[in-house]
């Protein structure tokens, strides 16, 4: 059976897109660091990794029991960090403030994949964009320096669907197309 890399998105809009690349920019032109590419920016709610093509209906059917009974949801991106630490910044990610509706989402997500055979992710939560993936140390003190000096922001969006996104790797980078949206409820 053929197979396809898939995971579970919240996408966002354009105008969340620009601002977001605005903070970008100074990141740009650093050595190792490759920022994400315009299209490619959203909050990852799970990632499926390589599933079978038969298995689409089924997965669609769960997320959209999951979305039943949950209606648009207003995030709030004001923080900027990285995975595994500051001093070592393999990810660049813009944080969502804490978000009960979020979360209970990502729980039904869990919860309804759990339930046709998906196993739970074992890690905490954090909601976040990826916005650059530092491939390697030759400038952590500079990316380290402009995560904290980095002014306050506030990016406000509102999300009303789920995203099901296949990615395919390419030799320049992922390519992100939707499967199905689903409709927050």
């Amino acid at each position: 059976m053929k197979k396809i890399r898939s995971f579970i998105a919240l996408n966002l809009d354009d105008e969340v897109k620009k601002k977001i690349c605005i903070i970008c920019k100074k990141f740009e032109n650093l050595k190792g660091l490759k920022l994400v590419e315009y299209e490619n920016l959203h909050i990852t709610l799970k990632f499926l990794g390589d599933i079978d093509l038969g298995q689409q209906h089924e997965i669609i059917s769960a997320l959209e029991n999951a979305c039943k009974n949950i209606d648009e949801i207003t995030i709030k991106v004001n923080k900027m960090g990285a995975f595994p630490n500051l001093h070592n910044p393999r990810i660049v990610w813009l944080g969502i403030e804490p978000n009960s509706k979020i979360n209970k989402l990502h729980e039904n997500i869990e919860n309804n994949l759990y339930n046709i055979g998906f196993e739970r992710d074992g890690k905490r939560f954090h909601p976040h964009i990826t916005i650059g993936r530092n491939k390697t140390n030759h400038n952590n003190r500079l990316i380290y320096k402009k995560i904290v000096d980095t002014e306050d922001f506030e990016i406000l969006s509102v999300i009303t669907k789920v995203s099901f996104m296949k990615s395919t790797l390419t030799s320049r980078g992922p390519v992100y197309n939707i499967i199905k949206d689903i409709k927050l409820t």
